[in-house]
């Protein structure tokens, strides 16, 4: 073989190995496409699933606020019994004061007649009955 043969082989060979190379990178890229066409498919589905938690979660929220209002409205009327009762508390407090204001008037008043009685007619009083 001559210098020109080998030279034509040593082509030949070369334009074989490239094309193999070519081949292989091709391959490789098919490969590659293959598996972010997966993960874009996967990512897809994880984003359908996130949405719908999302969507569900807002409905979550929505219950707990609708809770929270009528809880609040509940406090506020527990608020408006407790104010009321402190009002009542202070006027039995009034009152227990002008019940002992009466009680030592209505002692004093029945200490002054039976000391009028006892002076008047000489004796205490006789009990009512």
């Amino acid at each position: 073989m001559s210098e020109s043969d080998d030279s034509a082989v040593s082509a030949e060979v070369k334009a074989i190995a490239d094309q193999v190379l070519r081949d292989t990178k091709i391959r490789v890229l098919m490969a590659s496409t293959s598996v972010l066409t997966d993960q874009i498919a996967e990512l897809t589905l994880r984003w359908q699933e996130l949405s719908a938690r999302i969507g569900h979660t807002g409905e979550k929220v929505g219950g707990i606020e609708k809770t929270l209002s009528d809880n609040n409205d509940l406090l506020v009327q527990m608020l408006d019994i407790i104010k009321a009762v402190r009002g009542g508390i202070k006027v039995l407090g009034w009152l227990g004061v002008l019940a002992k204001w009466v009680t030592a008037v209505a002692a004093a008043a029945g200490v002054v007649y039976a000391a009028y009685h006892l002076v008047v007619h000489g004796s205490v009083p006789p009990p009512t009955k």
